[in-house]
């Protein structure tokens, strides 16, 4: 019996794909942290850099370790999807929390989207390592490059909002609202495009061989 041939990365697919779960994965965070001065217009009183700073090691912490004890009982593609579906609406809403309520009650809003969002984010992260590894080890450097282009396009992304939407420092100013919406509805496109891979990547050919091939072989797409 021959030995089988291992499969390959048709079109460089599975290279994209965990470059977008690396840049989907960061995104949210990454355009929070951009957005700071746009809380800290809209919700005066509150020291929102301290808070921001505590609130994105905690629950990530908290998080990652449960995943180290529990992860193996869930599956990582169905757990890797749904948080990406959940981080993708609190995305969207969080710059538009300010907007629609009170400053104390925006707080209280904001403040718990957050850590929402930093505890979804250890699982994310947890579950989208695992199944990098388990594929191949060059996917984790894969996704570590899509982790470092996040950072990038949001810097990016803050240049042409400060070109574009100048700000000045008063509340009154909707430019900190539209760069806000700028960095998050970014974050929320890849969160999407995340979403689109994660369901076609357990139809390719590398993904099965991997994983379940035998599983899935008569369902394999030609990728």
């Amino acid at each position: 019996m021959e030995p089988e041939i291992p499969a390959k990365d048709a079109y460089n697919f599975v290279y994209f794909t965990f470059l977008a779960l690396g840049m989907a994965i960061l995104l949210p965070w990454s355009s929070l942290v951009t957005a700071l001065d746009y809380f800290i217009v809209k919700l005066p009183g509150h020291d929102v850099d301290f808070v921001v700073s505590i609130l994105s090691n905690g629950p990530f912490f908290a998080t990652n370790v449960l995943m180290i004890i529990f992860g193996k009982w869930f599956g990582v593609k169905r757990v890797v999807g749904i948080c990406m579906m959940l981080m993708m609406v609190l995305t969207l809403a969080l710059p538009l929390i300010p907007q629609v309520a009170g400053s104390e009650g925006a707080w209280i809003w904001v403040v718990s989207i957050i850590i929402t969002i930093s505890a979804v984010n250890g699982v994310m992260q947890c579950c989208a390592y695992g199944l990098a590894g388990s594929l191949a080890d060059h996917n984790i450097a894969t996704l570590n490059t899509g982790i470092g282009l996040s950072g990038l396009t949001v810097s990016i992304a803050r240049v042409i909002s400060l070109v574009f939407f100048p700000t000045d420092g008063t509340s009154e100013n909707d430019n900190f609202f539209y760069g806000a919406i700028m960095y998050f509805a970014i974050g929320g496109v890849f969160l999407i495009i995340g979403v689109i891979l994660l369901v076609i990547l357990p139809k390719t050919r590398y993904y099965q061989y991997h994983i379940d091939e035998e599983e899935g072989k008569w369902s394999c797409l030609t990728l």
